[in-house]
């Protein structure tokens, strides 16, 4: 049956090629090409991070359509025209035939996807000036705070407040480093503010890494760095970093942290990194914690993940696909590519569900009909990767099981539906 089901999903790469269905990709590639040149931001990286973000959904809306319209239709024609009476019967069975044309749907929506991610990633390279650097952040392990008498005391919230006399700060541990890897780099966002209430523009720090003997080590500001220099109206002595106001909410790692780097060496042989920040100015205040530092080890160029993002974002098309051939075996054209459509746009609008709920003020049956929906629909916007390269976050294989593994089931029961109907579909 394998050969079979690749010789099915092989005509179906060629029905659609006839078809000029790649005409759809091209126009997408085509019309990124165009606006990017006039896309404009608040701040200079803004417009980069708009471009990946607007290229990826760019890439999985066009991978929907595609997913809903042609095994739909290619199931439709097959089974109103003599190529089922002639197929069926042969030893390649109605499973094997659908499998076909399902795959041969995923594999043309994931070449759509990938051509329009890929146009992304050179309109993003052009507008960088250069082909961007992904990052993937490590996590602190542990959070300390330090008294300006350097005693050091746990944080049992996982988040503390520097303010009054300065010479206090916060230190956070890291494990799992490579000692010999190079371009190590540590990122740091706090929220910052004036003693007295209010606001400042920036909070001036020493922020260094401590060695085994204890002895600190200032760490050099990144030249790249989006913000975390002096000011030129301002001055503090000993200060290597000017921290801007920044909330949990700025989660881009190319843009809402002060990047610092990380020497090679700095690293202990047990893979272990300790870092300490030390408020400087008495009239500031700074907020941090677990989150407000992580270290960024690099990942690679920016178009190798846009196509690992394709992979993964390639889950949600790939449930349409098989929703769109269960309705097509026993429905028309246009029943199944309604219900198709009406699938994706419901599993991207779960959020909207959710926050119904929690409202609390739907009757009991609309209630229990949205909770139905919850568990009962795939949560499409999951496997969505905009996010990620936008934010100049590495996209792993880690993303790429998750998002199909949280459609697996849904899978499984589509494809075992459209079998079921097919195989008592009478030709």
């Amino acid at each position: 049956m394998i050969g079979g089901t690749l010789a099915v999903s092989a005509l179906s790469w060629r029905e659609a090629w006839r078809g000029r269905l790649w005409l759809v990709p091209l126009g997408g590639a085509l019309l990124i090409a165009v606006l990017a040149p006039g896309v404009d931001a608040a701040d200079p990286g803004g417009a980069v991070r708009l471009i990946a973000a607007a290229a990826s959904a760019a890439a999985g809306f066009c991978g929907i359509l595609i997913a809903a319209l042609v095994p739909a239709a290619q199931l439709t024609r097959d089974l109103e025209s003599r190529i089922a009476l002639t197929a069926f019967p042969k030893p390649l069975p109605r499973l094997g035939w659908l499998l076909g044309r399902w795959s041969g749907a995923v594999l043309i929506a994931g070449a759509a996807a990938l051509l329009i991610a890929l146009a992304g990633s050179a309109a993003v390279a052009w507008r960088a000036g250069g082909v961007p650097q992904m990052r993937q952040a490590r996590a602190a392990v542990a959070v300390e705070r330090l008294t300006g008498l350097g005693e050091v005391v746990a944080i049992p919230q996982g988040a503390t407040r520097l303010a009054g006399p300065a010479g206090d700060g916060v230190r956070w541990s890291f494990t799992g480093l490579d000692p010999a890897a190079r371009g190590y780099e540590l990122l740091v966002q706090a929220r910052v503010g004036a003693a007295g209430g209010g606001m400042v523009e920036s909070a001036p720090v020493r922020v260094a890494a401590v060695a085994a003997d204890g002895a600190a080590l200032p760490l050099a500001l990144d030249p790249a760095s989006p913000y975390g220099r002096q000011p030129p109206d301002a001055a503090m002595a000993g200060a290597n970093c000017w921290l801007a106001d920044r909330g949990a909410d700025r989660k881009s790692l190319a843009a809402d942290w002060a990047r610092l780097l990380i020497p090679a060496g700095t690293v202990g042989t047990d893979g272990r990194l300790v870092v300490q920040l030390t408020r400087l100015d008495p009239a500031t205040t700074v907020q941090a914690g677990l989150g407000s530092c992580v270290v960024a080890v690099p990942a690679g160029i920016q178009p190798m993940h846009a196509a690992r993002a394709v992979l993964a974002e390639l889950a949600a098309p790939a449930v349409v696909a098989a929703a769109a051939l269960a309705v097509a075996a026993i429905a028309s054209l246009r029943v199944a590519l309604l219900a198709a459509l009406t699938l994706a746009f419901a599993g991207h609008a779960l959020w909207a569900v959710q926050e119904t709920l929690t409202w609390g003020e739907s009757g009991r049956a609309l209630a229990r009909l949205l909770g139905l929906m919850l568990k009962a629909l795939p949560d499409l916007a999951a496997t969505g990767q905009g996010v990620r390269l936008a934010a100049s976050e590495a996209v792993g294989w880690a993303q790429v099981g998750q998002a199909w593994l949280g459609v697996a089931p849904h899978l499984v029961v589509l494809l075992a539906l459209g079998w079921w109907a097919l195989s008592r579909r009478q030709l």
